[in-house]
């Protein structure tokens, strides 16, 4: 993938990509089937709709390689020119909208990606679901909706949670270390760690911290930014004599 000088920010999904026809998908619609079958392989080749997330996923897998104006800009691009022909496209997009906090088309994503087989929208449910579709909405909902990013060192999350969402929960294994994370939106990130020993953890874009189990920690949100996790006191009940 390379920019072109016309482009800006914009990652090139491959040389020469700008120079093809710029078709507009919505004068298409609406349909039921890809374009490439509704147009024919050839003519669809020559143009710059593309069949899946492919920049896109770069965008998520690639997140700290890549300049967040870059990630906007491409995004951006490649969202409209997109003809999500493949299962595994509309919960990349999903998740990399969540990351961007363009959490309608996020949600709009999500449940695309969640109707798939029950709507029978790729035309084969009959053969049986589609389970890789269903690991990229599990993606969508950890390393997007709780913003998620594992590194090579060390976990780090920025939940952003769709609108009408309360409350996220879910359990992660890293490392031999059982985490269970609790958020409530735009409210605290509780994190609790079930065995001993330390682990690197932090609110992406902040320093990683170093935080030791067994133990319970907090993170509040301040109306701008999420806090550094602090240690959650341990509540004692006494009896009266």
């Amino acid at each position: 993938m390379s920019r072109g000088p016309e482009s800006g920010g914009i990652i090139e999904q491959f040389t020469g990509y700008f120079s093809l026809e710029d078709l507009n998908l919505r004068d298409y619609e609406p349909r039921t089937a890809p374009l490439d079958v509704m147009l024919g392989h050839d003519r669809t080749v020559a143009t710059q709709v593309v069949k899946q997330a492919d920049v896109v996923m770069a965008l998520y897998l690639l997140e700290g390689e890549i300049n967040p104006e870059a990630i906007k800009e491409s995004f951006n691009y490649y969202e409209p020119r997109t003809d999500h022909g493949s299962s595994l496209s509309p919960a990349m997009y999903g998740l990399v909208a969540a990351r961007l906090g363009r959490m309608d088309k996020a949600l709009a994503y999500f449940r695309r990606a969640g109707t798939l087989d029950l709507t029978n929208n790729m035309g084969n449910a009959a053969g049986g679901v589609h389970l890789a579709a269903m690991g990229g909405l599990w993606q969508q909902v950890i390393m997007g909706f709780a913003g998620v990013r594992a590194e090579r060192n060390h976990l780090s999350l920025y939940p952003r949670l769709p609108g009408k969402w309360s409350r996220l929960g879910f359990k992660l294994f890293w490392r031999s270390q059982m985490l269970e994370i609790d958020i409530t939106r735009n409210r605290t990130i509780r994190l609790k760690l079930e065995g001993s020993g330390e682990v690197p953890i932090g609110i992406f874009g902040r320093p990683v911290q170093e935080l030791a189990g067994p133990g319970t920690f907090s993170s509040e949100w301040s109306g701008d930014d999420w806090s550094e996790f602090s240690a959650t006191p341990v509540l004692t009940h006494h009896t009266g004599a």
